[in-house]
């Protein structure tokens, strides 16, 4: 199978992306692949929102005042959301690799 441009060659570049990430990154990733809301959409803020407050257990009023205000964002919770969005990179290229439990080949 060719590999993209995109896909990693090896560990080293799996293992990078487990530094911190700016929360506004991390939405503008993932708040359009989880809800199909992209930013510019009225929803897209409030989504996001709620997808920072889900994951990081905390209140939607903590998450809305991150939104808004990045500088504030702990460094922990950087760190935690640059894991989750290894974590899901990871999941979505192995997914679009190992064929569907679902609908195995013969």
């Amino acid at each position: 199978m060719a590999r993209s441009h995109k896909e990693p060659d090896d560990i080293e570049q799996w293992l990078a992306p487990l530094s911190p990430i700016e929360l506004d990154q991390f939405c503008r990733r993932w708040t359009p692949l989880i809800y199909n809301v992209n930013p510019g959409n009225p929803k897209y803020a409030i989504l996001s929102i709620r997808l920072i407050a889900k994951i990081t257990l905390k209140s939607e009023k903590t998450a809305k005042n991150w939104f808004y205000s990045s500088q504030r964002v702990p460094e922990d919770i950087k760190k935690y959301l640059g894991a989750v969005d290894a974590l899901w990179r990871i999941s979505l290229t192995i997914n679009k690799i190992v064929p569907s439990l679902e609908n195995p080949e013969d």
